[in-house]
C-alpha cells in the first residue's frame, strides 16, 4: 500500500501529507510497521522491516503481529489496546524472525489515522545485544 495509486481516497489525510508520510515511512532505515489495533493485522511494513524480519512485503503484510510477537495473543491484544488508547507507547517484546530466531525488541507505538481508520504506527529497535550490556553498565564496583 505504499505507492500513490494504492492509497485509498478515503484516507482523510490530504494527498500531499500521505505522500510525505510514505516518503518518511518507506525510506526510513528504522523498522516500521502499521498495525490494525483490533485484529493485529500488519497493514504495511517498510523496507527495513522486511530486512529485519526476513519476509517479503507481500508475506509480511499478510501476517498478524501475533505471528511475530511470541507473547500470548491475549497479552498482545491488551498491549495493542493500551497503545491505541495512548495509555502506553513503549513496550519490550520478544519477536520471532522468519528464520525462527527470537530477538528482544523495544517498540514505540502510537495511534495514527490513515486509510480511513485508526492504526498503530510502530517503530521497532532490536535490543537483544543491548540487554547484557545494560546489566554490565549497572554493576558498580564495591
Amino acid at each position: 500500500m505504499t505507492s500513490e495509486e494504492n492509497i485509498p481516497e478515503e484516507s482523510n489525510i490530504p494527498a500531499p501529507d500521505v505522500q510525505v508520510f510514505h516518503a518518511m515511512f518507506d525510506e526510513n532505515k528504522e523498522v516500521m510497521l502499521l498495525i490494525d489495533p483490533v485484529s493485529g493485522e500488519i497493514i504495511d511494513a517498510n523496507q527495513a522491516a522486511m530486512e529485519f524480519y526476513g519476509y517479503a512485503k507481500v508475506k509480511l503484510c499478510s501476517m498478524s503481529i501475533n505471528e511475530i510477537n511470541t507473547m500470548s495473543p491475549e497479552q498482545i491484544k491488551m498491549e495493542r489496546q493500551r497503545a491505541l488508547h495512548e495509555e502506553r507507547n513503549y513496550f519490550i517484546f520478544p519477536h520471532r524472525l522468519s528464520n525462527g530466531e527470537e530477538r528482544i525488541v523495544e517498540v514505540y507505538s502510537s495511534p495514527i489515522f490513515l486509510y480511513g481508520k485508526q492504526l498503530l504506527f510502530s517503530t521497532i529497535h532490536d535490543i537483544t545485544n543491548h540487554k547484557p550490556l545494560e546489566k554490565v553498565m549497572w554493576v558498580r564496583p564495591q
